[in-house]
């Protein structure tokens, strides 16, 4: 498929945020027209990510960005942050990125659901695997029986302690330790009292 045919189907009405008339944007439309003139576009290894981000309706620059950070880090380009910042999306520096994170935590959600993915893409014909083995009577299926039983909740391996986790304001941790170091001075004063009579 050609590129601009491509384009025209991953480029939705939210390619850029704000109007062109909003600071900023200027230097967006003229990134952007670099990056669709990138020669290696389609060879990236984040771009079939891109495209999927696109046409989810993330603007451009954010798409780039999930999806370059959710790509392997090995031989990924651009090499670093900074230089996906200012030469690819057209910003200043990567502190725009960093700000993204903070204003939408949402931006590592998404990362975190593209690296797992792959896993994702295989779940169902692990877990059919699984099944088929666990189902043998052959004895070297003894551990995924075992793993099979875990996972529905049928069998608890010995030793293992579910504990509820109980939390605490700091008002309630000092009240708690007040509590307790009356009672260590309770158990003092009687054994204080032990003491006198003993002499």
């Amino acid at each position: 498929m050609a590129d601009a045919e491509l384009m025209s189907k991953i480029e939705p009405d939210t390619t850029f945020p704000a109007s062109e008339h909003t600071p900023g944007q200027t230097e967006s439309r003229a990134a952007h027209a670099r990056f669709q003139a990138l020669e290696r576009i389609e060879g990236l290894s984040w771009w079939d990510d891109y495209a999927l981000l696109r046409q989810e309706g993330w603007d451009w620059r954010k798409a780039v960005y999930i999806a370059w950070e959710s790509s392997p880090r090995v031989n990924r380009w651009p090499a670093n942050q900074e230089v996906l910042a200012t030469e690819v999306l057209g910003l200043r520096s990567d502190r725009t990125i960093r700000k993204w994170r903070e204003k939408w935590p949402e931006l590592d959600d998404r990362i975190a659901a593209l690296q797992a993915a792959p896993l994702m893409q295989h779940r169902r014909d692990v877990i059919e695997a699984l099944v088929a083995v666990a189902r043998t009577a052959e004895p070297s299926a003894h551990q995924d029986r075992k793993l099979f039983l875990e996972m529905t909740r049928d069998y608890t391996p010995r030793g293992k302690i579910d504990a509820d986790v109980v939390t605490f304001s700091p008002s309630e941790w000092k009240a708690e330790a007040e509590r307790r170091l009356v009672q260590v001075r309770e158990t003092m004063a009687m054994f204080d009292g032990d003491e006198d009579s003993d002499e």
